[in-house]
C-alpha cells in the first residue's frame, strides 16, 4: 500500500504490506507503518562501482521491493518499517547470488537508510577462435558462458574485438561451461575464472564436391583441382570427374590445373556442403577428329568423282561430311563482351549441353543450363535425323552400284524432306527456349551477366543467333537439293 501526496516530499510513500493466498473471498487488515529505506552499493576490487545488478527485498519468499544499481553501483530500496518481522536482502549479479542476508527496517530508517555495501572480484577473459586450417573463421560464431553456480540460469556474450578475437567482461569467480555452436557442429569446453586467455579450434567443416567439365560440357578427368586461402592449399586430382574435399567455411579461390596451365577458376564461398560444377576451357579431341574424318570423306568424294566422272559422289560425300561436321560444332550462341568480361552461352547437341562460360581477370568459369524435358527430347531427335539422313545418302551408292537406280529419286527426296524436318523442329523448339531466356531466337541487346562467386551482375551488350553447326546444317541441305536436281537432269537427259 502506498501513500499518495505525502506532507513531506513529492514522492508516494510506502507504508503497508501483507502476502494473500487467494483462494475464496477474503478479508484482511493491514497495519500501515512509517516507510524506512535501505541502500545498497556495490563495488568491484577496486572500488569501482557495478551496475546493472538486481536488489531485491522479499518477505515469506515474495519480492516486496526491487531496483538495480545504477553506474555508481548503487540501488535504493524502500519498505515499510517492522521492528518484528525481518526482511530478506538478496542482490542477483550476471545471474549470481552475491548477497542473501535477513535484514530490519527499524523505525530509525524512516530518516537514516540502512546501508549495505559489497565487494566482488571481477575479471576478464579473453577467447581467440582459429579453423582447422589456423585461419579465421569466416563464419558468424557468438561463445557463451553459463555457470551451473547460478542462482538464475544467464546466458553471458561477449564483447569481439576482432573477427576471431571475443572479450568476456567483468566475471565473477567461478566455473563456466563455454558453448559455442554453428549448424551441427558445436565446442563446450569447462572455464574456471580467473583465467589466463585461451584459444580453441573450432572444428566445423564440409564436404565439397566438384564436377570437372570441359568446354564443351563432357567430363574431364585426371586433371588438378586446387582450393585456396589465406595463403594456404589444399589440392587434389579429380577422380572420374569428380574432386572432393573437406574443408572449413570460408571463401576460397578455387583452381583446375592441367600440364601447369589454369584451365578453370572461380571463387566459391562454402557455408554448407556443396557440389559444384567447374566448367573449364580445355577444348575436347574429338571435334578435331571429326574434322579430320570429314575432310577425308570430301577428298575421297572428289576423287571418286573425277575418277568416275560423276559428280554425284563428290556432291554426296560432301554433304555426308559436313553433316559430319555439324555434329560437332554448336548450333546455337550468345555472344557478349566488355573491357574486363567476355562471356558466351553455346547450344552443342552432341553431347546435349547449353555451356555459359565467363571469362573476367580473375574468373574462367560457367555452368550447364537445365533443359524442358520436351526441348531435350527435340534436340536428341535432330542427331538421328542426321544419321538416318547419311544412310540414305550412302544407300544411293549401292543402289548406283546395283543398279536400282529407281530408287535414288525417292531416297535423295526422303533425305530432303527428313533434313528441312529436322531444321524446322530446332528452329521452333529453340525459339521456344530462348524466348524464356534472351527475348527471341535471333536478336541483339543488354543481359545481366552474373558472375560466378561474387554475387555480382554485370549488364553486358550481347548478341545472339543460330551456331556453326546450324548453317552447316543448311549448306547440306541445299548440297543434296543440287543432287537431287542433278538426279533429275541425267534422267530427263536419258529421256
Amino acid at each position: 500500500m502506498f501513500k499518495e501526496n505525502p506532507r513531506f516530499g513529492n514522492e508516494r510513500r510506502f507504508i503497508g504490506v501483507m502476502v494473500v493466498d487467494l483462494t475464496k473471498d477474503s478479508q484482511i487488515h493491514v497495519f500501515c507503518k512509517p516507510q524506512g529505506s535501505c541502500v545498497v552499493t556495490l563495488v568491484d576490487q577496486q572500488g569501482l562501482g557495478i551496475s546493472d545488478a538486481q536488489v531485491m527485498l522479499l518477505q515469506d519468499g515474495i519480492m516486496i521491493a526491487q531496483n538495480s544499481t545504477n553506474e555508481n553501483g548503487v540501488a535504493f530500496l524502500a519498505a515499510p518499517c517492522n521492528r518484528k518481522t525481518p526482511y530478506q536482502l538478496t542482490i542477483i549479479y550476471q545471474g549470481f547470488e552475491v548477497m542473501n542476508e535477513s535484514i530490519r527496517l527499524r523505525y530509525n530508517r524512516i530518516l537514516v537508510p540502512l546501508k549495505k555495501s559489497v565487494e566482488l572480484d571481477q575479471y576478464d577473459w579473453m577467447l581467440t577462435l582459429l579453423d582447422l586450417w589456423g585461419l579465421t573463421p569466416e563464419i558468424d560464431v557468438t561463445p557463451r558462458l553459463t555457470s551451473s553456480a547460478m542462482q538464475t540460469p544467464t546466458m553471458l556474450f561477449p564483447a569481439q574485438n576482432t573477427r576471431n578475437s571475443f572479450q568476456f567482461t567483468d566475471l565473477l569467480p567461478a566455473t563456466y561451461h563455454l558453448e559455442i555452436q554453428y549448424k551441427s557442429f558445436a565446442v563446450e569446453k569447462e572455464i574456471t575464472i580467473p583465467s589466463d586467455a585461451d584459444s580453441l579450434v573450432f572444428p566445423a567443416e564440409f564436404r565439397v564436391s566438384f564436377h570437372v567439365f570441359d568446354s564443351r560440357g563432357t567430363t574431364l578427368e585426371g586433371v588438378g583441382v586446387e582450393m585456396s586461402r589465406g595463403g594456404k592449399i589444399q589440392e587434389t586430382t579429380s577422380n572420374g570427374s569428380m574432386a572432393v574435399f573437406s574443408i572449413p567455411p570460408g571463401l576460397y579461390l578455387v583452381k583446375v590445373i592441367t600440364q601447369g596451365n589454369v584451365i578453370g577458376q572461380r571463387f566459391l564461398n562454402v557455408v554448407s556442403e556443396r557440389s559444384v560444377d567447374l566448367i573449364t576451357n580445355q577444348e575436347p579431341v574429338f571435334p578435331l577428329v571429326s574434322l579430320v574424318v570429314s575432310c577425308s570423306i570430301v577428298f575421297v568424294g572428289l576423287a571418286l568423282g573425277i575418277k568416275k566422272k560423276e559428280p554425284l559422289y563428290s556432291l554426296l560425300l560432301i554433304m555426308v561430311s559436313v553433316l559430319i561436321i555439324a555434329l560437332v560444332f554448336p548450333w546455337w550462341s550468345l555472344q557478349g563482351s566488355s573491357s574486363d568480361i567476355e562471356t558466351s552461352s553455346t547450344l552443342y547437341l552432341i553431347p546435349l549441353n547449353l555451356v555459359t562460360t565467363t571469362t573476367t581477370p580473375q574468373i574462367i568459369g560457367g555452368e550447364l543450363t537445365f533443359f524442358p524435358e520436351v526441348f531435350a527430347t527435340i534436340m536428341m531427335i535432330i542427331p538421328i535425323i542426321t544419321v538416318v539422313v547419311s544412310l540414305l545418302a550412302v544407300s544411293v551408292f549401292v543402289l548406283k552400284r546395283i543398279n536400282k537406280k529407281g530408287w535414288q529419286m525417292l531416297l535423295l527426296a526422303g533425305a530432303l524432306v527428313l533434313l528441312f524436318s529436322s531444321l524446322v523442329l530446332f528452329i521452333g523448339a529453340m525459339s521456344g527456349f530462348a524466348e524464356v531466356g534472351v527475348g527471341s531466337f535471333i536478336g541483339n541487346g543488354p543481359i545481366d551477366i552474373s558472375i560466378q562467386g561474387q554475387d555480382v551482375v554485370v549488364p553486358l551488350l550481347c548478341q545472339w543467333g543460330p551456331g556453326v553447326r546450324f548453317w552447316l546444317y543448311v549448306a547440306s541441305g541445299f548440297i543434296l537439293l543440287s543432287t537431287l536436281i542433278l538426279v533429275l537432269y541425267h534422267k530427263k537427259k536419258k529421256q
